[in-house]
């Protein structure tokens, strides 16, 4: 725990404490009712119990680490809120609950089935939570889980709505809360109805947090009133908590009474840390005292070394705690006096030693100089001064160290001796290392008080930890004796430098839960109706300002990273952001498997898997799949509107040379009858009868004849009357209408039997095109029952292999429908001009081209298009742009069209090769196929004229 450790939490200590103590509390009374159950034989309430959120034993877990005993000591000696033990007895008695496993005949399945059967749908989901994680090998349970999770959303998502309606706001978040941990997001939040609930919800739970902190806020300055600033800060740390999370702006109403009671609640703080610093120091100087007395008990009892190791410890200790409290050090528990004095004796006996050491040495030298003529007295000096400068050394003591190596003689005979000689350059050398190792330390040191100067202002919050922490390493070099301004120096940086980290922190963590909010904002508005791409666009700057975020986010060290309620907020939102991301991929990958795809049937059920994502993707590859036919219905649509069997007819009939119906019907016998003899156009003449102009039926023989006065209304038909010609002049002269009825030979249309045709009507056609110096009525209204007869049967006439009949046939019936056109239109005085523009435009207009010979020719190309094996040579990419396959040959290419209403369609794109090009002008479904047909010239061509780039493909069916 980083407090322990004297580093900061993001959260005050005694906030800490007591939110700690109070999920202590929680958990040994769950515990405790969770034993009352075992008692009672229980076992399904129990686990119930411990499975209510949060669940029991994963809080436990957070609850223990490892260091219980020393945080009760902390939090005593700082006088904050002591956390009791969680009773580990009833923990294993728990944990040998879990240890059991469930059986598929454990009690809790009957409980669940028979929730089942009495559709107590919540407490069946309440059951099969538990099974699905206590035994998460039964996969029923799993899926049985998901089941009711999402009938317990969708029953939710009906509450949401009445809620909304009724506008209960608190129930509303509630329900919501119940909805979110009964089903995955994907259930739920691609509703329109949670977006509006999410809204709702957001501002309600706003304007209960900005409520909350004005309440927060009076109970703080209330509890400081009454001296219970332990109280206050609780409180404030909560209003910290709704500024994280909500943003400053809710509380910026009374930001000059916050900041006061922060100041306040910081001053109080600081007397409780510096209280728990002197009892924490009290306590080290006890232990110090336990330590010596116990070494005093042993037989080689406390060294030199020892002592002054524990002497120089005690002394620290004291400095720092001289430095809290000066009337401290006067009322030491008399142990450490005693212990202090003790250490003190041993160093003093040590030094009193080397005193006798040195007045032997000098008696001994003083017979050795009168013996050995002073040799060895000198040999003696260079021991014992030797073995002065490496205790000083040993001890780290610079002060001392120095004072031997500026008070030796240097012209002194001891110096011949090497081991002398070589000491003190050693010496010189470890105060030379010890002084540039302070000086480094001086630098660092004033390198950091003119940062604190300046308010540490630029630097990251890891740079400035790092700067501390590098000093410290440096600090712990320099020679014990000239550490203890630096480190006091380094103390005063540090309580400045936690505030500033402090400070950064909580910018970071507003910037975060900013963020947050952003993401799930963002993730909670994403419309699923829509392209994936477009989602990705839209999340790619969150992503950008997650990156910079995330050392924060993984730092270790709760003083450089976020605040704890933030960085959770943050979790929360990169995972719903990364589930969104996940479900973008998924489109992705989908889309990149169909790249790879040359069949057709392959790639559909490639574009299966793409339907199975989210997206617009999903529901274009679904209706992609459906438009997409197999490859003889998608030939048939090429060819013969999308009838098999007349593709399958037409096929065996390649080669015959009359293309028509196998028999006659009894409908085309009476067409050709009708026709032959309609009194309209068969024997029909033109004739001046005196001053008279009109129709004769047959040609007149001098005496007398059938006469008809022109018709004066359109749909009226010529009335033939008797008329003598006596004396009068009569000019007659066969009709236009009656020549080009009898130049169609419909006495040769059918066999002498009636029942096979003899001829083609496309030929009929094309003599009635060619018929200039008829009326455009007469052979409009002709025309028409040509058609008529055609209609329905294209494929056994041959009309489907002549592009430009087709054609004609079509414009045909549009003009048709606009002035329409009746057998005496052509006989007419007046009344019918807008109809003969309307038709003359026509005959003008329509394609040159012989049916019959456009027939022919195109008969000779349906065999290789019939024959041709169409494969996938491209896809439209996610941009709806087409992305052929590398080395395709040319051909003509189809594919699937993006219909203005939002259907889809297959159609004809163009041709491909050396200098053609697809229309850029035809929009495309996302992820379809190109789809090639190999074949090309005056094939293409034929296919290209039946099938007009862009147009939907014909379908009867």
């Amino acid at each position: 725990m980083n407090l322990l450790s004297g580093r900061s939490a993001g959260v005050p200590a005694e906030v800490v404490a007591e939110r700690y103590a109070s999920a202590c509390e929680a958990a040994n009374n769950r515990l405790s009712r969770v034993e009352a159950m075992l008692e009672n034989g229980s076992e399904i309430e129990a686990l119930q119990v411990a499975e209510e959120p949060p669940r029991l034993m994963p809080q436990i877990e957070l609850l223990s680490f490892g260091d219980e005993v020393e945080w009760q000591r902390f939090c005593e000696e700082r006088g904050n809120v002591v956390a009791p033990l969680v009773d580990f007895r009833r923990v294993e008695t728990l944990a040998a609950l879990y240890e059991k496993g469930l059986s598929p005949n454990h009690p809790m399945y009957r409980e669940y089935r028979s929730a089942v059967l009495s559709r107590d749908d919540d407490k069946a989901f309440e059951l099969i939570q538990i099974i699905a994680r206590l035994n998460p090998s039964d996969v029923n349970a799993g899926k049985e889980k998901h089941r009711l999770g999402r009938k317990a959303a969708m029953k939710g998502l009906e509450r949401v709505s009445e809620l909304l309606e009724r506008g209960e706001d608190d129930e509303l978040v509630r329900c919501m809360d119940a909805i979110e941990a009964s089903a995955p997001d994907e259930d739920f939040k691609a509703r329109p109805v949670w977006g509006e609930a999410c809204v709702r919800r957001d501002a309600f739970l706003r304007r209960q947090a900005r409520d909350r902190a004005g309440e927060l806020l009076e109970a703080a300055e209330e509890s400081l009133a009454s001296g219970n600033w332990r109280e206050a800060a609780a409180a404030d740390a909560e209003i910290e908590s709704i500024q994280l999370r909500y943003g400053s702006s809710e509380v910026e109403r009374f930001e000059e009474r916050l900041s006061r009671v922060r100041e306040e609640n910081a001053r109080h703080r600081a007397e409780a840390e510096r209280q728990g610093s002197i009892a924490e120091l009290r306590r080290n100087l006890a232990g110090v005292a336990e330590d010596v007395e116990a070494l005093g008990l042993t037989p080689e009892g406390i060294g030199p070394i020892q002592a002054s190791s524990k002497l120089e410890m005690m002394r620290r200790f004291e400095r720092e705690l001289q430095r809290l409290d000066p009337a401290a050090v006067e009322s030491l528990d008399p142990r450490i006096v005693s212990a202090r004095k003790r250490l003190q004796q041993v160093i003093d006996r040590s030094r009193s030693g080397k005193r006798l050491r040195h007045t032997l040495i000098g008696a001994v030298g003083a017979v050795l100089l009168v013996v050995g003529g002073g040799f060895g007295y000198f040999f003696l000096s260079a021991a014992s001064f030797t073995g002065d400068l490496n205790d000083a050394m040993r001890d780290g003591s610079f002060t001392r160290t120095q004072s031997i190596v500026s008070g030796a003689d240097r012209s002194s005979w001891i110096f011949r001796f090497p081991s002398a000689s070589s000491s003190m350059a050693g010496a010189e050398q470890w105060l030379s290392n010890r002084r540039d190792e302070e000086k480094v330390a001086e630098r660092m040191l004033r390198t950091l008080e003119e940062k604190r100067a300046e308010g540490f202002a630029g630097m990251a919050a890891s740079e400035l930890q790092n700067e501390l922490e590098r000093c410290q390493v440096v600090i712990e070099e320099v020679a014990q004796d000239l550490r203890v301004p630096l480190e006091g120096r380094l103390t005063e940086i540090r309580n400045a430098a936690e505030q500033r980290l402090f400070a950064l922190q909580g910018e970071a963590g507003v910037k975060a839960v900013e963020l947050a909010q952003e993401c799930e904002r963002m993730v909670d508005s994403v419309d699923y109706s829509g392209f994936a791409e477009d989602a990705a666009t839209l999340i790619e700057p969150l992503r950008k300002r997650l990156v910079a975020l995330k050392p924060m986010l993984e730092e270790e060290d709760p003083a450089l990273g976020l605040p704890a309620e933030a960085a959770a907020q943050l979790v929360a939102a990169t995972k719903s952001l990364e589930g969104l991301e996940a479900k973008i991929e998924e489109v992705r990958a989908a889309g990149r498997a169909l790249a790879d795809t040359e069949d057709l049937i392959d790639f559909k059920r490639s574009l299966e898997q793409l339907a199975q994502t989210r997206f617009a993707e999903a529901g274009m590859a679904r209706a992609v799949i459906e438009t997409i036919p197999g490859e003889e219905k998608l030939k048939a649509m090429l060819l013969t509107d999308g009838n098999i069997l007349n593709l399958r007819l037409a096929a065996e009939r390649i080669g015959e040379d009359l293309w028509a119906p196998e028999q006659a019907s009894e409908e085309a016998r009476s067409w050709v009858s009708e026709l032959r003899d309609h009194p309209c156009f068969a024997d029909v003449y033109l004739v001046i009868l005196g001053s008279e102009k009109g129709f004769s039926f047959g040609e007149p023989d001098g005496k007398e004849l059938e006469f008809a006065e022109r018709p004066k209304e359109r749909e009226e038909p010529p009335e033939f009357r008797k008329a003598e010609v006596e004396s009068r002049k009569v000019q007659a002269k066969e009709s236009p209408a009656s020549k080009l009825l009898g130049s169609l030979g419909l006495f040769s249309f059918l066999d002498d039997t009636g029942t096979e045709y003899e001829r083609s009507a496309l030929e009929l056609v094309d003599k009635i095109m060619d018929a200039d110096n008829c009326p455009a009525l007469a052979r409009a209204y002709l025309l028409g029952e040509v058609f008529e007869l055609i209609r329905g049967h294209e494929v056994d006439w041959g009309a489907s292999f002549s592009p430009s009949l087709l054609k004609n046939i079509e414009d045909f019936r549009q003009v048709e429908g606009a002035v329409g056109i009746y057998a005496s239109d052509w006989m007419l005085a007046d009344g019918a001009e807008n109809a003969e523009k309307a038709w003359e435009d026509y005959f003008a207009k329509r394609s040159p081209k012989s049916s019959v010979n456009e027939f022919k020719k195109n008969v000779r190309l349906f065999r290789p298009v019939v024959r041709a094996e169409l494969s996938v040579c491209g896809r439209v990419d996610a941009s709806g742009e087409p992305v052929f396959r590398p080395g395709v040959r040319g051909g003509v290419v189809l594919g699937v069209s993006a219909n203005r209403d939002g259907g889809t369609s297959m159609c004809v794109l163009g041709e491909i090769g050396p200098g053609k090009e697809l229309d850029p002008g035809i929009p495309l479904a996302r992820n379809s196929p190109l789809i090639l047909l190999p074949v090309g010239g005056e094939a293409a061509e034929f296919i290209l004229a039946k099938n007009p780039p862009g147009e939907p493909l014909g379908d009867e069916s």
